[in-house]
Parts: structure tokens; C-alpha cells; sequence
């Protein structure tokens, strides 16, 4: 999304992703960030934060329209400096429309984006972050003011090759499959990234005993 021979400084290309999600958090409501952290303390004992991961998700009620359940970017300015805008508007609204169609208007949740720091990769961060997530759609589901509870609550992502086992093994299930080939948008002949669709029902009958 974000090409190589990018003419934007790598402190720009952060500002403008920041920028970006900044916008998301505030004029979204279907939208959640949490992320995952560790303390350090100085000899002085200044205590500092650092992020090891984080996730982004959305939940989706029955009255939500079509066009609210498609998360940024849907029009060329809503693409971050520096991306290429073709390819990031075609990659996402792809994803978008095989989301839409499998679950037809239904009541959803959908993880956006997982990320861990790579040094703290394989130390169960991302696991960590998943299960919370998981926690608060359960809380959300079964809060007295929901508009309608229900019995479960199906939670969509699109995996990459690198997440695939971590997700079958919390329990998602591939229902579907998209290709990407890029060298139309400039990338390299033949070059081709693949994203998996995948489905978890998540239980929350038993949270209202």
C-alpha cells in the first residue's frame, strides 16, 4: 500500500497513518482501539509507556447501513499521504464488499488490523489482545441497553498468510479467499498477496446466566 520509492520521509509516512486513525476514532462509533503495553522506570523514576501491539475493530448493529459498516478508506482524500490510492481503495473496498455479501446486513463485529511490535512477536501479545477484544463484544452483547441481545455474535477478519494459524487455532474459521495480483498497480510480475476470510462465532448465551 505504501510503496518503496515513496518521496515522503518515514516520519511524514507515520504522521499522515496517524492523521488518519486519529480521524477514524473520532468520527466513527462503531469503531474500537485497544493496545497493549509495558512500563519502564528510569533511575530517576520517570515511568515511560511503550506499545507492544495493538487491535482495531469494529461492531456492527442490525440498523447500521451498508455504507456505515465500510470502514476508511472509501474515496481517494480518505487514503493516507503517501499510499497508492488506486491499489488502497481497490484492496479495501474488495475486502468490504466479500464481508458485506457473506453476512447480509447481520449484526457483526470485524477486526480491522492486528498489530505486535516484531521483538515481542510470539510472546502471546497478539493472543492477548484478541481475547480482550472478544471479552468486550461479549459485554457489548449482553448489556441491558443492546438493542437486541443475541446468542452469538460472528467476528470477521481477513487474515494474511503470516496470521493464518494463529486465528485457526483461537477458533476462526476460512470461509472465503481473495488474491490480489499487483503488478497492474505497478508491483512486481507475477507478485501476488492473498488475504483469508474468516469467521468466529462468539458465544455469549452463556454470560446472561
Amino acid at each position: 500500500m505504501f510503496p518503496a520509492s515513496s518521496t515522503l520521509s518515514p516520519v511524514a509516512l507515520r504522521s499522515s497513518k496517524v492523521a488518519r486513525h486519529s480521524h477514524v476514532w473520532q468520527s466513527d462509533p462503531t469503531v474500537r482501539y485497544i493496545k497493549a503495553v509495558t512500563y519502564d522506570t528510569s533511575p530517576d523514576g520517570a515511568m515511560s509507556e511503550s506499545i507492544l501491539g495493538a487491535a482495531v475493530y469494529h461492531v456492527y448493529e442490525s440498523s447500521h447501513t451498508a455504507f456505515e459498516r465500510s470502514p476508511w478508506p472509501r474515496y481517494p482524500n480518505e487514503v493516507p499521504e503517501g499510499a497508492h490510492a488506486p491499489l488502497c481503495l481497490h484492496y479495501f473496498q474488495t475486502l468490504t464488499k466479500a464481508r458485506l455479501d457473506f453476512t447480509k446486513g447481520r449484526p457483526h463485529a470485524y477486526l480491522a488490523n492486528l498489530v505486535v511490535d516484531p521483538s515481542f512477536q510470539r510472546r502471546g501479545v497478539g493472543t492477548k489482545l484478541l481475547e480482550f477484544m472478544t471479552s468486550d463484544i461479549i459485554a457489548g452483547s449482553t448489556d441491558e441497553s443492546h438493542e437486541q441481545q443475541q446468542s452469538d455474535v460472528a467476528c470477521w477478519l481477513d487474515a494474511s498468510p503470516a496470521g493464518l494459524k494463529m486465528y485457526q487455532r483461537l477458533g476462526w474459521e476460512e470461509v472465503g479467499a481473495e488474491s490480489f495480483y499487483l503488478e497492474p498497480w505497478g508491483g512486481v510480475k507475477g507478485k501476488l498477496h492473498k488475504n483469508v476470510h474468516m469467521l468466529k462465532c462468539i458465544s455469549v448465551a452463556s454470560s446472561r446466566r
